[in-house]
């Protein structure tokens, strides 16, 4: 069957299809017909051969006979009319010469046996039998071929030879038309036969074009909806592979986070999945937490539930998404915050079907915020504080300095001379607080050596026994081979002095007191527990008490500044907040460990360093002020202070210049020909020039000059981090007359390089 276009018509495809199959149903019935006649003509051939064998068998001449002449014609001329159109029907079958030849053959064969039968009236039948044969062609003009030349055999013979033909000697000249005449007669039947079988084979043909029409039609939509079922198969395996990987991606993300992924219905009372992540953060199991179990919800403390169910319920309304911050409580009693974001999940309509999203444990996150915002905070006041030691600090110098020159020009034991010294005594108690303040910012000046600790705890040993009493008993347990720190021996002893105090103000009813030294290495998994240290080797100080001990809120606040748990009056609150400021500078780091009713235990941590220890020897103080000749420059911007400085300083023989800044200092070396400079006396932090500034412009005029630095603290000249760098002289404020007269002797008698 030919490929239908399925662009044509199908009137018009079906007209064609019809006109095809027409031609073919024809030339099979041409074809079929022809072999048809091949048979018909062999069996005409024989039975004119019988006939002839059995009508006139003999001819007879006198007594003497032979084979009739009748017989031989039908062997012979029988055979060769039979025998051609036998080979035409066989070797071209269908053709139209095929079915002419094939008329005439019958007519003549039909003609030989009406004249081997003696032109008998009944063989005449055959002329009709042979016409309605050839009618199977359904061709009229075969039937016109064979009408002539059954007309032109009866005019022939029934003219010249009406013994042949009518089986009469004389038969009267219209007799070949009454035969002929009942040929057309059957002829009009047959054509009209034909006419009707014709149409009838277009009809089928045209049914069955329509027939294939359709099937065609239903084939190609079979085809072609067969291959787009192909295609959507090919399509729903990848999908479903592309499902499948998809979900296995989202597994495999859902149960590694750290975050809980969940999914609820709209109205949050159905659990439809929880990540694993939720047994980590909440607590509770995760089988527990489907369905319509409330755990989830029943976590989250009762202040922050009904703003939870708000925020979320607001999913429901225009909001595509929510986020909301709240508190959980886990059955162990812990309370963790939580982050969760939700999002809507809506259908192909546009309906929301469920919620989803991800709940993070921020716990950790609020924790450093708040650490953030207590280190903000103490980082303000410490700069605060610092700011206002270090001025007080100037103030405490002039009141130090007036109160011992007074000293010394009063009589002794009168009572000027007592209030001189109460005056001088006050102001060393406000110097000390000073120098907490500037401890607890990390201001202070440090003068770094190498200790060795168990020599410093045992040159203590006795004030510890003066300080504790007799209901507090102290215990030192020192390690061997302690390695050495470096750090201000001074501010070490303030430390460990201000823990013993403490540690003995907990235990009013006695306890003991450990002081225990040893060598210790943090490694990089614990370092995160100090934030101040990075991993390595350092010398552990841990100073245990066995008082009441502290509580979690304490503890949480027991470095900041001006906070005592001690009543009012009894304590400045910046004890630990200085000494926690002294260690850091030196590099170390303070842990507590403290439960009620057990105790506190302070460890103490500084890095340890190869050089050999030693302790430092306090030189004896000397009554009597050393003096001098020499000239000095005193550059103090505090007006109070540098007329004190100024005073003491001409008392003891020095030829002294004084300036308010360093501009001034420089303009009056210009100015009065002051000469040369023997040491110039200078404050570090000045308006307009700084002490480090005018240090240096000096050495350019004088290479020889000697310098020394006053200051509570700095943080921009020559000195880093409050380390003195290495050859810098500097007197730190307060300080007092012997104090400012040693510290000048010993520059001035230093050699010359």
């Amino acid at each position: 069957m030919q490929a239908l276009s399925p662009d044509l018509k199908q009137d018009e495809v079906v007209t064609r299809r019809t006109a095809v199959l027409f031609r073919e149903q024809l030339s099979v019935n041409h074809k079929r017909t022809d072999r048809m006649f091949g048979w018909l003509m062999v069996i005409q051939w024989l039975a004119g051969i019988v006939a002839a064998l059995w009508i006139s068998p003999k001819a007879w001449e006198g007594q003497y006979s032979h084979t009739h002449i009748h017989v031989w014609a039908a062997i012979f001329l029988g055979g060769i009319i039979s025998g051609f159109h036998v080979f035409m029907a066989a070797t071209r079958p269908g053709s139209v010469l095929t079915r002419h030849v094939i008329a005439v053959g019958q007519m003549l064969s039909c003609g030989l046996l009406i004249h081997l039968t003696g032109g008998r009236i009944e063989s005449h039948f055959q002329y009709f039998g042979a016409l309605a044969f050839l009618s199977f062609y359904r061709d009229w003009r075969v039937l016109v071929t064979a009408s002539v030349v059954a007309a032109t055999d009866h005019f022939v013979r029934g003219m010249f030879w009406p013994q042949s033909i009518f089986g009469v000697l004389v038969a009267s000249w219209w007799r070949w038309i009454e035969h002929v005449g009942w040929v057309l007669f059957e002829d009009t039947f047959l054509v009209l036969a034909i006419r009707q079988s014709v149409r009838e084979m277009r009809d089928v043909a045209e049914r069955q074009a329509k027939l294939e029409f359709v099937h065609g039609t239903v084939e190609r939509t079979v085809d072609e909806r067969t291959v787009e079922l192909r295609n959507e198969i090919a399509e729903r395996k990848r999908t479903e592979e592309q499902l499948r990987e998809s979900e296995g991606k989202f597994r495999q993300l859902a149960e590694n986070i750290n975050d809980v992924f969940w999914m609820t219905s709209p109205d949050l009372q159905e659990v439809l999945y929880v990540s694993p992540a939720y047994e980590r953060v909440w607590g509770r199991p995760v089988a527990k937490a489907y369905g319509k179990s409330h755990e989830w919800s029943d976590a989250i403390i009762p202040e922050d539930r009904d703003r939870v169910f708000a925020s979320f319920g607001r999913l429901m309304e225009d909001e595509a998404s929510a986020s909301v911050e709240f508190q959980i409580s886990r059955p162990n009693g812990e309370v963790r915050w939580i982050h969760s974001r939700g999002f809507q999940v809506r259908d192909a309509a546009g309906k929301v079907i469920r919620l989803t999203g991800i709940a993070s444990d921020t716990t950790a996150r609020k924790q450093f915020e708040a650490q953030l915002f207590q280190s903000q905070k103490l980082e303000t006041v410490g700069r605060l504080s610092g700011g206002i030691a270090h001025e007080f600090n100037s103030i405490l110098t002039a009141i130090l300095g007036q109160c011992e020159m007074l000293l010394a020009d009063l009589p002794s034991g009168s009572p000027s001379a007592k209030s001189a010294t109460e005056i001088r005594q006050a102001a060393g108690r406000a110097a000390t607080l000073t120098r907490q303040l500037l401890a607890y910012g990390r201001k202070q000046f440090l003068k770094p050596e190498t200790l060795d600790l168990n020599k410093v705890i045992a040159g203590m040993e006795g004030v510890f026994h003066h300080l504790m009493g007799g209901e507090v008993t102290t215990q030192i347990v020192s390690s061997l081979n302690l390695q050495a720190v470096k750090a201000d021996a001074g501010q070490i002893e303030q430390v460990i002095m201000n823990m013993a105090i403490n540690a003995r103000d907990a235990m009013p009813n006695g306890g003991r007191l450990t002081l225990e030294t040893a060598n210790v290495s943090i490694d990089e998994e614990s370092v995160g527990r100090y934030p101040e240290l990075k991993a390595g080797k350092y010398v552990m100080l841990a100073i245990t008490d066995t008082g009441a001990g502290m509580s979690e809120q304490v503890k949480a606040r027991l470095f900041e500044p001006f906070f005592t748990t001690k009543v009012v009056g009894e304590g400045t609150g910046l004890g630990l907040s200085s000494c926690d400021g002294i260690i850091k500078q030196s590099g170390g780091h303070i842990s507590v460990y403290s439960e009620r009713g057990r105790g506190t235990t302070f460890k103490i941590y500084l890095p340890q360093v190869e050089q050999q220890a030693k302790t430092p020897i306090k030189s004896p103080s000397s009554l009597a002020l050393p003096r001098g000749i020499e000239t000095i420059l005193l550059v103090e911007d505090d007006p109070a202070l540098r007329e004190m400085a100024e005073t003491l300083l001409t008392r003891l023989g020095y030829k002294v210049w004084a300036a308010p800044n360093g501009v001034e200092a420089l303009s009056l070396k210009q100015q009065r020909n002051v000469g040369h400079i023997d040491l110039l006396f200078t404050d570090v932090v000045m308006p307009h020039m700084s002490g480090k500034e005018l240090a240096d412009r000096v050495r350019l005029l004088y290479p020889h000059t000697k310098i020394l630095f006053t200051s509570a603290y700095t943080e921009n000249a020559n000195i880093h981090q409050g380390i003195l760098d290495k050859g810098v002289a500097l007197l730190q404020k307060p300080y007092t007359p012997s104090a400012l007269a040693k510290k000048l002797r010993e520059l001035l008698d230093q050699p010359v390089l």
